[in-house]
């Protein structure tokens, strides 16, 4: 995207990927994937969070470093995540500054930079979870 203009550029690609979307969902291209990861569940394990996604086979970070991940304490403040890692298909993150993570945030806003994609280079869809969907 383009944090300046909300129509993309490149409309060729976007509409290719809306078509396979649409397809695969017509059973054509069956076993393809036509989706990014999409968040399943978390679970929380002392100072670390566990995510899993549907749509996640070959899970990586498009570039150098993980982007996108914010913690939230129990307090309701956020932080970015300080570790953020990918363990048996899973992303399991920490922070120094949330020693009891309660939610999570990725690529929450206007202009998201998260960098999460599958094996088919497809970006994550946006979500948040834990005690911010509680209040």
């Amino acid at each position: 995207g383009d944090e300046t203009n909300i129509h993309p550029v490149n409309k060729k690609d976007v509409g290719l990927r809306l078509a396979e979307y649409v397809l695969a969902d017509y059973g054509r291209d069956a076993g393809k994937l036509c989706r990014g990861p999409r968040f399943r569940s978390m679970d929380i394990c002392g100072n670390k969070l566990r995510l899993e996604f549907d749509f996640a086979a070959g899970l990586h970070f498009k570039g150098d470093e993980p982007r996108g991940f914010y913690l939230e304490n129990i307090s309701g403040k956020t932080v970015p995540a300080d570790e953020v890692i990918i363990e048996n298909g899973r992303i399991v993150l920490s922070s120094k500054d949330v020693p009891l993570p309660t939610g999570v945030w990725y690529s929450w806003s206007d202009n998201p930079d998260g960098n999460l994609c599958n094996q088919a280079d497809l970006p994550a869809m946006p979500f948040h979870a834990g005690s911010a969907l509680e209040r």
